[in-house]
Formats: structure tokens, C-alpha cells, sequence
């Protein structure tokens, strides 16, 4: 499954830009001064706003469409992470479900000029980076993992797109029907224990879908935002990728 997976993430650079060999040395040429990179246009939230007391004890949980404002919670934006778990329920073949993010900008479209989609083939990008690819979900607790440094992302980001897919689920007749206590959550690093900010639990059945969009976070006028999103699609990471 290793092979495969690596001919799959050089199969997936090649159309969608991620890392390529080097090209071969050519003559001098007069190179076009550099752009400066844009600045991103506020998105405006839209759902449900809940807030948050960091004083106060006890969890917060997200229903579809609740939107958290990160800035106005003051939390340090530097060292978030995004972890996500979930349980199979099938004693056939191991399922590999693959967590990855989409860098968009203002018009909703995958930002060229950046690694614009982080997954287990392209691990880092400028301000989110994926720690590990666990193959089967196999144990208790968060099954994969990723870094969002809010002060490193490039200014033209106005949208982090996080979801979640079943590796190769066409070939192995895999679904989401068999997937459960699905679940998205914020942890705040900085803090000495590290403190669960916010939960997104995925209660709907996921029927025949391969994926699910997880979550977002908005760049709105008022400060990053993470809004719960919970929509099942279907498709593989460089499919639903190729949509923006």
C-alpha cells in the first residue's frame, strides 16, 4: 500500500502543483520583477456564532453551522492544532481515511502560487503542516493530525478548508456508512496542559459518501473564524481538490 500510495502523491503533484523534480539547467534570462502577494479579502461568516469563556471550565461543542470567532477568544494563533479522530465499524479491510486541508482564496479558489493542499503527499505548507498518515485508525483518541500557525499563513489565504477521505474507496467498495463517532477538534498548544478550545462531533450516517468536509476557517474583518461544517461529499483528495 506504500508503493501505491507513492505513485498516487506523484500522479497528484503533477496535476495539481504540489513538489516536482527540478527542472534542468537553463541560460540566464531576465526575470519579471516579483508580484506582491495580495492581500485576502474578508469572508463574512455565516451561522451560527457561539462564544467561548476561557476562564470558565467545561467543553465546547459545535452543532452544524456554529461558527467560533478565534481572535475575539484571544487565543494564541500561533500554535493551534487541528486533530481528528473517528471508529470503523467493519471487520473487513483496514480503512485508511486521510486528513487534509485546501488553502483557498477570497473567490473560493485554491491558492497557485502556495502548497495548496495539504495532505499524506504534501505534509507542509506555509503555516499548516500534517504530522503523520495513520493507514488503518487502529487505537483510541486523535487518529491524524494538523498544525495551523495563523501569524505564518500567506496574507492571500482566505480559507482553510478541512476535511477528511477514505483512501482508494472506489477500488476497496469502502464508504462512510461504516465509519463512526467521527469527530474535529481544536487544541491550544500554548497551554501548559494543552486545552481542547472547541469539538465538532459528526452524528449524521455517512450512507454511501467516500468524504466529509469537515470544518473551516474563515478569515472574516473580525479575526479567524472556525465554523463547523459536517457536508459529505464524494470523491478521492485530488477530486474534490480539482472542485475550487
Amino acid at each position: 500500500m506504500i508503493i501505491r500510495k507513492e505513485i498516487l502523491m506523484g500522479f497528484f503533484n503533477k496535476l495539481f502543483g504540489g513538489h516536482s523534480e527540478q527542472p534542468t539547467e537553463q541560460a540566464p534570462t531576465q526575470q519579471a520583477p516579483t508580484q506582491p502577494t495580495p492581500i485576502a479579502t474578508p469572508i463574512v461568516a455565516t451561522g451560527h456564532e457561539v462564544t467561548l469563556d476561557l476562564n470558565k471550565p467545561g467543553l465546547l461543542n459545535l452543532e452544524k453551522q456554529d461558527f467560533l470567532n478565534l481572535t475575539k477568544t484571544n487565543l494564541n494563533l500561533s500554535n493551534i492544532r487541528v486533530s481528528a479522530g473517528w471508529d470503523v465499524s467493519t471487520h473487513g479491510r483496514d480503512y485508511d481515511l486521510d486528513l487534509f486541508g485546501n488553502l483557498l482564496d477570497a473567490d473560493g479558489k485554491l491558492i497557485r502560487n502556495a502548497n495548496h493542499t495539504v495532505y499524506y503527499g504534501d505534509k507542509h505548507s506555509q503555516g499548516v503542516q500534517l504530522d503523520h498518515d495513520n493507514l488503518t485508525g487502529a487505537g483510541d483518541g486523535d487518529d491524524e493530525n494538523m498544525f495551523v500557525n495563523f501569524d505564518k499563513l500567506p496574507t492571500n489565504v482566505s480559507k482553510i478548508v478541512i476535511g477528511v477521505a477514505i483512501y482508494e474507496a472506489r477500488n476497496r467498495h469502502q464508504d462512510f456508512g461504516h465509519v463512526k463517532n467521527a469527530y474535529v477538534r481544536l487544541v491550544d498548544q500554548s497551554q501548559t496542559p494543552e486545552k481542547e478550545i472547541v469539538r465538532f462531533n459528526l452524528t449524521e450516517d455517512g450512507g454511501s459518501y467516500t468524504a466529509v468536509k469537515f470544518a473551516e476557517f474563515n478569515r472574516t474583518a473580525e479575526g479567524w473564524v472556525f465554523k463547523a461544517v459536517g457536508d459529505y461529499l464524494n470523491g478521492s483528495i485530488g477530486e474534490i481538490s480539482h472542485t475550487y
